[in-house]
């Protein structure tokens, strides 16, 4: 019996990670525009977790052009803090107000959820039909 509810809880996680994907891994940005931004600077700060990890998160500053209007020193905050100050990258901005901008998304996040979701939808059914042959 305990085997059965450890691959039910398998498919159960499978099947959350697939709808997690599907919820989540849309591009909230998919109506923004790109363009090409300077970075002005990069600040970082150390966050705690609740078991004593510590993580550096990244805030950038980005200077850009959007149809002849030049925008300063505009914070897009995440990152991993691969960007370094000086360097010049593709960003997204939102066409109705090009002072909300993001970082492009990397579709690989969601890529991973489905594969991983679906594999562990298959091997939970896999692990039940099996159990269930041996009774």
């Amino acid at each position: 019996m305990k085997r059965k509810l450890g691959w039910l809880m398998l498919i159960l996680i499978g099947i959350a990670l697939i709808v997690f994907g599907v919820l989540y891994g849309k591009d909230k940005h998919e109506n923004y525009l790109e363009t090409t931004a300077v970075i002005s600077r990069v600040e970082s700060r150390q966050e705690f977790g609740a078991d004593d990890t510590v993580e550096t998160v990244y805030t950038y500053f980005m200077d850009y052009t959007v149809d002849g209007k030049e925008y300063k020193d505009v914070e897009v905050p995440g990152g991993s803090g691969s960007y370094k100050e000086g360097k010049e990258i593709t960003i997204l901005y939102d066409p109705a107000d090009p002072s909300k901008v993001a970082l492009p998304y990397s579709a690989l996040a969601n890529v991973l959820m489905y594969v991983g979701g679906g594999l562990a939808v298959i091997i939970g059914l896999a692990g039940l039909v099996i159990s269930g042959r041996r009774g």
